[in-house]
């Protein structure tokens, strides 16, 4: 009759770019008539491991664009606003009979990092040259011409819910003019670029079921008649840029936004040859003190099997996991990585990030010198 055995391994994700420790301790070993219980000690394991920012990221499926400065880390948004009026303002438009009197944008706000009493740092500048968000990544930024001097914004107003700013009418109207005389409808839009002011504000995107942005632009006809046509967000785009995060405890990071993933590796060759394994559990404990969420927390893990330790590069695949966390402490079943470690795949280790890493840009700290609050797996398996 088969004998049940359970392994606890505690061990620490030591996630220092190729340190090492060698196998020391295999800890004490009890029996009872049922089970065999083992117990190996956390610097008993050989294990190395990192946490790296990555520049692949692309934010146009995100459903929340960013705007702000929170210190280490800060976000831009380029956009455009579809251009429609009724047809009985073309003849009008063509025969000069319309004065454009003003424009107001208004953004609905739905995530908030940083300080919530700052007022909302910001500028707006009118694009020079087409762009389209098709490929869009952080080196694209770095192309958009614009005016870095003017700012095409003004009496900037800021509640808890929205952000309102009136915009120069003759950019907008320029937008009106391509349309009423050239038949284009597209133009070049405008970049909101930060100022520091320690705070992010997030907003709905058009892939969100949020409440878009629109420019509410209002003028008057030859007869005086006074009337509002409503320009509405067309495409959107937020860039992240910032620093690797660090603190004085030795922490690794997770961060969305930049993005910072952590990869790690140990080693399970301690594991009985003749294991049946029934279940493992991956257990990573944050440092609440040096984690900052937003008013939207990240709940969510999400782990991948790594394909080649050198690059981070994952097994594509391969079926990824997902740990979910409970107050402190991120957990998910990570069987499947371990029997395709045993079977056909190399065992290069895991990779893992934050689940919400395009539409936030919250920092979550790992435990790494705290021996006891150190990440470890629960093992439970049976040997023939």
């Amino acid at each position: 009759m088969k004998n049940r055995f359970l392994l606890i391994l505690g061990f620490a994700l030591l996630f220092v770019t190729g340190c090492e420790e060698d196998p020391s301790s295999i800890g004490s070993t009890l029996f009872n008539k049922e089970f065999e219980i083992i117990e190996v000690s956390s610097d008993s394991l050989a294990q190395s491991g990192s946490y790296f920012k990555v520049d692949t990221i692309l934010y146009v499926s995100s459903r929340r664009m960013l705007l702000g400065d929170a210190g280490d880390v800060e976000s831009s948004i380029v956009m455009k606003y579809f251009v429609s009026y009724p047809d009985s303002l073309q003849d009008k438009l063509e025969n000069d009979q319309i004065t454009f009197t003003g424009a107001k944008a208004r953004f609905t706000k739905n995530y908030l990092y940083g300080d919530s009493n700052a007022v909302l740092g910001f500028s707006v500048h009118e694009l020079k040259n087409n762009w389209t968000t098709t490929g869009f990544n952080k080196d694209s930024l770095s192309f958009l011409e614009y005016d870095q001097s003017i700012d095409i914004a003004f009496n900037k107003t800021e509640t808890d819910s929205t952000l309102e700013f009136n915009l120069d009418v003759d950019v907008v109207n320029s937008w009106i003019d391509k349309v009423a005389f050239d038949g284009v409808k597209d133009n070049n839009g405008i970049i909101l670029k930060p100022q520091g002011v320690s705070k992010i504000v997030g907003f709905p995107t058009i892939n969100s079921s949020g409440v878009v942005s629109n420019i509410e632009l209002y003028y008057t006809d030859n007869s005086g008649r006074s009337d509002t046509l409503f320009l509405g967000q067309f495409i959107d785009v937020h860039d992240v840029e910032g620093t690797l995060p660090s603190d004085a405890n030795n922490n690794y990071y997770l961060q969305s936004g930049l993005p910072v993933y952590m990869s790690y590796h140990f080693d399970l060759s301690f594991l009985p040859s003749n294991a049946v394994l029934n279940t493992a559990e991956l257990q990573i404990n944050m440092d609440s003190l040096n984690t900052t969420f937003g008013s939207v927390a990240s709940d969510t893990l999400y782990l991948y099997m790594l394909e080649d330790s050198t690059s981070n590069t994952i097994q594509e695949t391969y079926r990824g996991a997902i740990l979910t966390r409970t107050g402190n402490t991120y957990s998910g079943d990570i069987v499947s990585f371990i029997h395709n470690w045993n079977q056909n795949i190399e065992n290069q280790g895991f990779r893992i990030e934050l689940s919400d890493q395009s539409r936030t840009v919250n920092k979550v700290a790992i435990y790494n010198s705290n021996h006891a609050l150190r990440p470890k797996i629960l093992f439970t398996y049976t040997r023939n």
